[in-house]
C-alpha cells in the first residue's frame, strides 16, 4: 500500500502543478497570487484529499490530469493553431474517458473555456469540439462492438 500511495501522491501534485499552469495562462491580466490561491483552494479541500488517501480512486486522478492535459493542449491550439496540439488533446482526451466516464463533461467545457478566454475565430473553437464528438462516437461503437 505504501507504494500505491505514493504514486496516488505524485498523480495528485503533478495534476496540482498543470491545474496551476493552466490557471496561470488562462488569468493572465491577473496578479499570479489569484491562480496560486485558486490551486490552493484545490489542493486543501477535503474531497480532493479523500481521493489521495483511497487506492481505489487513481482513476478520479487519471481522468482529470488526462482532462487538464487536453484542455492546456486545446488552449494551445486556440492561441497557435498547429495541429500537434489538436492530436495531443485529443490523445489525452481518449486517455481521460477511457480512465473514467465523467470525463465527457469536457465537450462542453474544452469549447467554452476556449470562447471565453481566448480571442480566436469560430474554426478554433469548432475543430476541438468536433474533434472531441467524433472521438466519443467512435468509442461508443467500439464499445458496442465489444459487448457482442
Amino acid at each position: 500500500p505504501r507504494i500505491s500511495h505514493f504514486i496516488n501522491v505524485l498523480l495528485y501534485a503533478l495534476t496540482c502543478v498543470l491545474l496551476f499552469f493552466v490557471l496561470s495562462g488562462l488569468l493572465r491580466n491577473y496578479h499570479i497570487i489569484f491562480p496560486l490561491l485558486i490551486t490552493g483552494l484545490f489542493i486543501a479541500h477535503p474531497l480532493h484529499t479523500e481521493v489521495v488517501n483511497n487506492l481505489k480512486c487513481r482513476d478520479e486522478l487519471l481522468n482529470f490530469l488526462g482532462c487538464l492535459l487536453s484542455l492546456s493542449f486545446y488552449l494551445k491550439y486556440a492561441e497557435r493553431g498547429k495541429t500537434r496540439h489538436l492530436f495531443l488533446g485529443l490523445l489525452f482526451f481518449i486517455i481521460a474517458v477511457l480512465s473514467k466516464r465523467n470525463a465527457l463533461i469536457f465537450l462542453m467545457i474544452v469549447p467554452l473555456t476556449i470562447y471565453y478566454f481566448k480571442e480566436t475565430n469560430w474554426k478554433r473553437i469548432a475543430i476541438p469540439f468536433l474533434s472531441i464528438f467524433i472521438v466519443l462516437i467512435i468509442l461508443n461503437i467500439v464499445k458496442k462492438k465489444c459487448t457482442y
